[in-house]
């Protein structure tokens, strides 16, 4: 399914002055960027305290980290992104050595991450050695209308190819993706043609797009990790015709409670939870994402079954191999 009718395509010009923004601060944030002189936007993310966060309850190897962060940087990109507020979740799976990645952006721009995988991940392996046989899909979740969900084929060496790839092979607009991280921070830069407004003929159109492909490719890892936005358009675009919008907050954030989990074990039969609770006492609830720990006692468990009309047949098991 091609997901271009569900991404926004900025087509009505935004009527402001092409100037540059008021410096925020540069950490955990997203902003949008209108270039002035060609019809081309773009969307800048820096994840640091928030990743660090989210990732503070996992001890994955490096590589890893490296992984779920460009995963967790690229999901608030495409939230960004959406015609209608709502979230996006990405979700690798593969028969390597790393068999579950998963980022998760919501429409309030708060991240999780979560990795499954074994010990054999530390040396520095490819992403084709890891991820072996993987494949990629992004949940689109609107606050409004249907879920639906895309596949993107892992190719390309890297993530920043895969979507690369994705982008061109899909009906959107033209875009390109830079990704770089250090495991601890990490930053997305993605750039996204414009229907014509400025320029008419395509020639023309090519020939300011190549430029700021260039621009981009020019780009090293350390200066899109140590540079502001600010300092960074700067060295990219030195003519300056570019406007920086005002950031935009990203934080960790876990969606899980006590009221979801209750859902959760009010769809088992009371059957099920009374034995489980038979075995151990009381059931214990793990959330992979945050550690949160929830514990239901026989008095929880008599009040989850109080309001059922008839057995159903359990959809996830609470021992918290199923994230929340």
């Amino acid at each position: 399914m091609s997901a271009q009718p569900y991404f926004e395509q900025w087509h009505t010009p935004l009527k402001t002055d092409c100037t540059a923004g008021v410096a925020v601060s540069d950490q955990d944030v997203i902003r949008r960027i209108l270039f002035c002189n060609s019809d081309a936007r773009a969307q800048y993310v820096c994840l640091n305290e928030s990743l660090q966060a989210a990732m503070t309850y996992h001890h994955d190897p490096y590589p890893v980290r490296c992984l779920l962060a460009q995963l967790a940087v690229m999901a608030v990109l495409l939230a960004d992104a959406l015609k209608e507020s709502g979230g996006v979740t990405l979700q690798i799976r593969s028969e390597g050595p790393v068999t579950r990645l998963m980022a998760e952006c919501t429409a309030q721009r708060q991240i999780r991450v979560l990795a499954n995988c074994s010990d054999d991940t530390a040396g520095g392996r490819a992403i084709a050695s890891l991820l072996a046989a993987g494949a990629l899909v992004m949940t689109v979740s609107p606050q409004r209308g249907q879920r639906y969900q895309t596949v993107i084929a892992l190719q390309g060496g890297s993530l920043a190819a895969s979507f690369n790839s994705y982008f061109a092979q899909s009906e959107q607009v033209s875009s390109r993706l830079w990704l770089a991280t250090n495991g601890a921070s990490a930053v997305g830069l993605l750039l996204q043609a414009l229907p014509p407004q400025l320029h008419r003929e395509q020639s023309v159109r090519d020939h300011y797009w190549q430029q700021m492909i260039d621009a981009g490719n020019r780009a090293t890892t350390d200066q899109l990790l140590r540079l502001s936005p600010q300092a960074l358009l700067a060295q990219l675009f030195p003519d300056g015709q570019y406007q920086l919008f005002a950031a935009q907050p990203v934080v960790f954030g876990c969606s899980c409670s006590h009221q979801r989990i209750s859902g959760i074990l009010a769809g088992f039969a009371a059957s099920e939870l009374h034995e489980m609770l038979c075995e151990r006492g009381s059931i214990d609830v793990h959330c992979q994402f945050c550690n949160q720990r929830y514990l239901f006692d026989r008095h929880d468990v008599t009040a989850l079954t109080a309001h059922q009309s008839a057995p159903q047949a359990g959809t996830a098991h609470p021992s918290g191999e199923k994230p929340l």
